[in-house]
């Protein structure tokens, strides 16, 4: 059995079908592997799901975080998450949407290996976003007055907490400021 082959069709079988509608005995038959074959690999559909969840964050999540926490400015940034967010999935052969999101709203369906893992990347995620603004907001609180302001930052800001992100994690100290 060939464990990166059935770990990519696992993915795009959670990503494309929802990560608790696709059922073990689909992905055996899609990569031509034995449910017993299957589960001596993985041990159970938990782990199978936590290890797609590894594979998902290498490929998708990691380098979504090296921008978030990358040396570059602010300006190249932005255009670097503008360009990851809307490159053409289809022709890459990547699904639509995003695996961290489904798995977080069916979080309650979740075993708790995978469970653990969805609320492990969130945290990371949302600390990621939190160093991100806060470094935005040192660099902008810095600049002189006269400088203009970088209101497409806060404007984002915005559109992240609407996808769930807790107001708290993301308060500017000098958001009257603009």
């Amino acid at each position: 059995m060939d464990r990166d082959a059935v770990l990519k069709i696992a993915l795009t079988s959670y990503w494309t079908g929802g990560p608790t509608r696709v059922a073990i005995s689909h992905i055996c038959k899609v990569a031509d592997v034995s449910k017993p074959s299957l589960y001596h690999e993985f041990g159970s559909d938990d782990v199978l799901k936590a290890a797609v969840l590894d594979l998902y964050s290498e490929l998708v999540l990691g380098p979504f975080h090296n921008i978030l926490t990358s040396n570059e400015g602010f300006a190249q940034q932005i255009e670097a998450l503008i360009a990851f967010t809307t490159q053409d999935r289809q022709s890459l052969g990547i699904p639509s949407g995003c695996l961290q999101v489904a798995l977080r709203a069916h979080r309650e369906g979740l075993e708790e290996i995978t469970g653990n893992k969805v609320d492990m990347f969130r945290s990371l995620t949302l600390r990621n976003y939190e160093a991100w603004m806060d470094e935005q907001n040192h660099v902008q609180s810095s600049r002189p007055t006269s400088q203009p302001t970088r209101q497409p930052f806060f404007a984002m800001r915005k559109t992240v907490m609407l996808c769930g992100c807790k107001e708290k994690a993301f308060r500017m100290k000098s958001s009257n400021k603009l």
